[in-house]
């Protein structure tokens, strides 16, 4: 799937001119003890279940492990395998596959004792075949229950931004432990005094697409990987609306989280359905959708989660103007396809053809998970679904039958 599966940083990143002129950004990865800027952690379930494709090229010193997988980047990167080694009741070793190269080795063990360990990780967004990486660094903390691990950003990305033509020093949080900057549950912190002391009350705010500053609403323009940020007054605004097309009977929708991106590159996202969210005006795209549904008759419900096939002349940009509304439908009818690489589709019999098959939304962005579980968190260890492809001749006669996970 890798070929297809999009990245969201080639919509994080659209323009570089709107954001050319401000200062640069950087990462500052540790928090001093006195801050009021503190991680926020996220929590995964840990398995008894080693994941099939994991190679372990390591001696534990414990009799049991327990694993689990997340995802650190944007929705289509490859997993990062932890592994808890439990060696006592008050003992374990953490191994984190930082590499993503599915083979625990003696170097992914974390240094460390106590239930905190910290080392650095890479937020990967993938383009395509190509491979970026951010330097991060993360705090994991075992609980005392040893059946959830969380992990958490530590630090911000710092810079300045202008407002009302005064320069003001910015940090950005990351909320979810994504790697990212540009998500609901992240947090923006601006220094309106200029005192450098960071009031966490007064000069605390949600990643928002419109905020408040002194009775004046201003538009937040900031990319999700925290390279770029500007805060202007905000002079048209309209409101979009997420709006899901009509579910079968026996299926409820349990969550959804939307990335949308504008045209000059910010990003943001949405998570209520009905509830109109005001942002500036002007077009956008969606970028990804991640939504967990329950059906009647499972136990446990369902995630997916669709990202975007790169940002060309297909993508479907939706156009907001002023004091307007603008209903969305994140998944719409969904389109079914199989690709046959134009080299393979005359074949010689006996000879051995690529199918690949893909499942788009209606704004053509393609499906890169599916996993079922009680945990929310759909980048978590689940146990991840997969597709059977049977293909058939003229008289509907099998010539051969494969399967078709997701990374």
């Amino acid at each position: 799937m890798q070929k297809h599966l999009a990245c969201l940083v080639a919509l994080f990143l659209i323009s570089v001119d709107v954001f050319a002129d401000e200062p640069a950004w950087r990462y500052v990865a540790e928090v001093g003890a006195d801050s009021p800027i503190r991680p926020v952690f996220r929590f995964v379930a840990l398995s008894n279940t080693k994941p099939d494709d994991l190679a372990e090229e390591v001696q534990y010193r414990g009799k049991e492990q327990k694993y689990a997988q997340i995802r650190y980047g944007s929705d289509d990167s490859r997993r990062v395998v932890v592994v808890v080694d439990e060696v006592s009741r008050d003992d374990f070793d953490l191994y984190v596959d930082a590499n993503r190269n599915r083979v625990i080795e003696a170097k992914d063990k974390i240094a460390g004792t106590g239930k905190d360990r910290t080392a650095p990780l890479d937020v990967e967004i993938t383009r395509g075949l190509q491979i970026v990486h951010e330097r991060r660094l993360v705090q994991w903390r075992l609980a005392a229950t040893r059946k959830t691990i969380s992990l958490a950003t530590l630090g911000y990305v710092e810079g300045v931004v202008f407002i009302a033509g005064k320069k003001y020093s910015v940090r950005r949080v990351d909320g979810n432990a994504n790697g990212f900057f540009a998500d609901a549950a992240d947090r923006l912190w601006i220094d309106l005094n200029m005192d450098k002391q960071w009031d966490p009350i007064t000069e605390q705010f949600p990643f928002a697409p419109v905020i408040t500053l002194n009775n004046q609403r201003y538009a937040i323009r900031g990319d999700a990987i925290g390279s770029r940020l500007a805060i202007d007054p905000l002079t048209s605004e309209g409101r979009i609306r997420l709006r899901l097309g009509e579910l079968a009977k026996d299926v409820s929708l349990l969550k959804m989280d939307v990335m949308l991106t504008g045209e000059d590159g910010s990003a943001f996202a949405v998570s209520a359905l009905e509830t109109p969210t005001v942002v500036p005006a002007g077009r956008y795209a969606l970028g990804s959708v991640a939504l967990s549904v329950q059906l009647t008759s499972a136990n446990q419900p369902i995630h997916f989660v669709f990202s975007r096939v790169g940002v060309d002349a297909d993508t479907r940009w939706h156009e907001l103007k002023k004091d307007q509304e603008l209903i969305l439908d994140p998944v719409g009818k969904l389109r079914f396809g199989l690709e046959i690489e134009k080299s393979q589709r005359i074949r010689k019999p006996g000879a051995t053809i690529r199918v690949q098959p893909q499942l788009f939304t209606a704004d053509g962005l393609l499906i890169n998970s599916c996993s079922i579980g009680d945990s929310a968190d759909v980048s978590g260890y689940g146990n991840h679904k997969q597709c059977t492809v049977k293909l058939s001749d003229t008289t509907n006669q099998a010539v051969d039958v494969q399967s078709s996970g997701f990374a």
